[in-house]
């Protein structure tokens, strides 16, 4: 079976968090995140965070990849290691500075099994 490879892009993030995919849930399935990079596009440091939103026993519960990180001017980070999401989760970014990260995730939907 052929695996679906997916990319979303996210220009300038800031203080509100902004989710994949496409402010809804994953769907039902399995899908791995396999790639997240982030860059600072700002002249000055910037803090982020990077979180799946879960819902755990009917509450909706935070998990955090990334938390209150900075990022250096002109500097990005890559997280390259691999992330299961199942259904009804969300994967959030926010920084502490408006406008500020751009973001590319790079995903594998409906991993056969």
């Amino acid at each position: 079976m052929a695996q679906n490879f997916k990319q979303i892009k996210m220009r300038e993030v800031g203080a509100t968090p902004v989710d994949i995919p496409d402010n809804a849930n994953f769907p039902t399935g399995f899908h791995t995140v396999i790639g997240m990079n982030m860059a600072n596009i700002t002249a000055n440091a910037i803090t982020i965070s990077v979180y799946i939103k879960a819902t755990v026993s009917s509450s909706a519960v935070d998990f955090y990849v990334v938390k209150n990180m900075t990022i250096p001017s002109g500097s990005a980070f890559t997280h390259d290691s691999k992330i299961v999401m199942l259904a009804g989760d969300r994967l959030y970014f926010v920084s502490d500075t408006a406008t500020s990260l751009d973001v590319i995730v790079s995903y594998v939907e409906n991993i056969s099994t």
